[in-house]
């Protein structure tokens, strides 16, 4: 929907004028929580038409989060197969808020 990707546009924004870290990692995990919500609920393209609207971006400002965004890209590339990689997705997601700044 319009929303949708209005919504991603706007935490993109967010990402790309914010210098506060702490701000960062929120707008970030954000994303990433958004990212993996999709994934669970199956919806493999959007998930990864999201992750490439943010995921560059999120890269850039949040380098400790490369490889989340990559794992997520990676789950979402491989979409019906993926229902195995959504648990995995969960651990990468779970192991990635338990990381303190």
């Amino acid at each position: 929907s319009a929303s949708d990707s209005e919504e991603s546009t706007n935490l993109i924004d967010k990402l790309k004028s914010c210098a506060d870290p702490a701000k960062l990692m929120e707008y970030a995990q954000t994303a990433i929580t958004k990212a993996n919500g999709l994934l669970e609920s199956k919806k493999f393209a959007e998930a990864k038409a999201f992750l490439a609207q943010v995921g560059p971006t999120i890269k850039e400002k949040v380098p400790s989060l490369t490889s989340t965004i990559d794992n997520l890209t990676d789950i979402a590339a491989k979409g019906d197969q993926a229902s195995q990689y959504v648990d995995q997705a969960n651990q990468v997601v779970s192991g990635f808020q338990n990381i303190k700044l």
